[in-house]
């Protein structure tokens, strides 16, 4: 199999949104948003490291690990001030904290994926928070022009079409027909994400 074979449609998804995000926003003369450095890095690690790593070892978990907590970082990072919960900053400093002794200490596989649920939560719990906020204190008319509105949705998205495998991803093992289906889900929740931040980079090149 070539590399190209183990590129998923929702990678290249990414791909375009990552190249939407930064053209927009040198286009405008403006710095690269965070947005733009969370599709850089993502970029990197989906369609570059995570593919590589799998056509040269046929493992990738390693790669998984940290783009997976990585996004969790800039997740909160671009919605931070969208909350005004100092127990969620402070839970999230503690996820920092965990996360870290998590991956020294423990052997990294497909089934790490302990911080990584407890960090989707945590971004989850924000970003309903900063819904709440949006509601309140925004026009209704104007949540449709928010990147974050858009990116909200779409990691709740998949956070809902991934959390089964999620949780019982060592349940799996013994039916195959469901552990089919729950990749199916979480293929679907990837294209969804992917889709948010396609929009997300869509409607930051709108803005001047």
């Amino acid at each position: 199999m070539s590399y190209t074979d183990y590129i998923s449609n929702y990678q290249i998804i990414i791909f375009f949104a990552m190249l939407i995000s930064v053209v927009g926003d040198v286009k405008h003369h403006r710095k690269l948003r965070i947005l733009s450095y969370f599709l850089i890095f993502t970029t990197i690690f989906e369609l570059g490291i995570a593919n590589i790593q799998w056509y040269l070892q046929h493992r990738n978990h390693e790669a998984f690990f940290i783009n997976a907590h990585g996004c969790i970082l800039f997740y909160y990072l671009i919605f931070r001030k969208e909350h005004n919960s100092k127990l969620l900053e402070w839970l999230m400093k503690l996820w920092i904290i965990i996360s870290l002794i998590y991956a020294i200490t423990v052997e990294i596989t497909d089934k790490t994926i302990l911080t990584y649920t407890l960090g989707l939560i945590l971004i989850a719990a924000v970003i309903l928070s900063m819904f709440k906020k949006l509601i309140i204190a925004s026009p209704y008319k104007n949540i449709w022009k928010n990147y974050k509105f858009w990116l909200g949705v779409s990691i709740l998205s998949f956070l809902a079409c991934s959390f089964p495998l999620l949780v019982f991803l060592d349940l799996l093992v013994i039916n195959d027909s469901v552990e089919l289906a729950f990749f199916d889900l979480l293929t679907v929740g990837n294209v969804i994400l992917s889709m948010g931040y396609l929009i997300s980079a869509i409607m930051l090149w709108k803005q001047r």
